[in-house]
């Protein structure tokens, strides 16, 4: 009994810690700001909020079954890189990672033959921060609450180049 109170204790403490990972949000390891020089193209990729699957969506199926939209013009991809930048990305705590299915992406394409990956849950049409993956092994959280919304209506008006895709299923 006394050792259950002690990691209860301990517990209360860490999480209550001014500085702690639980009270603070980790900056992402990779700048995205600092990939913008290199980036050669990108893809969006966008599922429909409130979509199901029978299966979970492994990052092939999300590819496969989102409608991509991929952009190389640098004023295109600069829109993107925008709603990036405004979507307040941070790292957050690595319980995410086996998380809900994804339904918003951005896949970075550099000039070095590197492909960065930034995919986000928003299975609802609420607007709220987004948790998703950044290269599918760090946590990170989209805290601008309006970040999914906005990245579905600058796909909103472009033909995704896979039909039929899954925004024609809604």
């Amino acid at each position: 009994m006394k050792l259950r109170l002690f990691f209860a204790t301990f517990l209360a403490t860490m999480i209550s810690l001014p500085g702690s990972a639980a009270t603070e949000n980790i900056p992402v390891p990779m700048s995205i700001a600092k990939l913008r020089p290199s980036i050669r193209s990108l893809t969006v990729v966008t599922i429909a909020p409130l979509t199901s699957f029978r299966m979970q969506l492994t990052d092939e199926l999300f590819r496969e079954f989102g409608c991509r939209y991929s952009v190389q013009d640098p004023k295109e991809v600069s829109q993107v890189m925008d709603i990036l930048a405004r979507a307040d990305i941070v790292e957050a705590p690595p319980f995410y990672l086996n998380g809900p299915d994804p339904r918003v992406g951005v896949y970075i394409h550099t000039s070095r033959g590197e492909t960065h990956s930034l995919t986000f849950a928003a299975a609802s049409p609420a607007p709220k921060p987004e948790y998703g993956t950044y290269d599918g092994i760090t946590s990170i959280l989209a805290k601008n609450d309006n970040f999914a919304a906005e990245l579905r209506a600058w796909s909103k008006p472009r033909t995704p180049e896979n039909r039929p895709c899954a925004e024609d299923r809604k």
